[in-house]
């Protein structure tokens, strides 16, 4: 399986960690690595374990404590791309901006 993150995703990856290293940077690091690839795990074994999103866009959400991991199963390119990790409490999931999910915005 391939795993491309977006630019998206990373730029949240990056908030969260700024976020948790004003307190612990080292936990800052940790929190961050395991919620990537805790998803990255789930998502290499059952990249359709995950409930639907968003059918028409064909976007899944893994959750990882009170972070949501969205992302786009392309079976066909066996690849899963990453495409935005948000906080629970800042959005909720049936409400997540229609936008372009470029696949391919790495």
């Amino acid at each position: 399986m391939r795993f491309v993150v977006t630019d998206k995703a990373e730029a949240d990856l990056k908030n969260i960690f700024d976020f948790i290293a004003k307190g612990s940077p080292v936990t800052a690091a940790r929190y961050t690595e395991e919620l990537l690839t805790g998803a990255i795990d789930q998502l290499d074994v059952f990249p359709e374990s995950c409930p639907i999103h968003n059918e028409l866009l064909n976007i899944r959400r893994y959750s990882y404590e009170k972070y949501n991991v969205y992302y786009e199963y392309k079976p066909d390119e066996k690849t899963v791309f990453i495409l935005h990790v948000i906080h629970s409490s800042k959005l909720l999931n049936s409400t997540l901006k229609r936008q372009k999910w470029p696949a391919n915005d790495s």
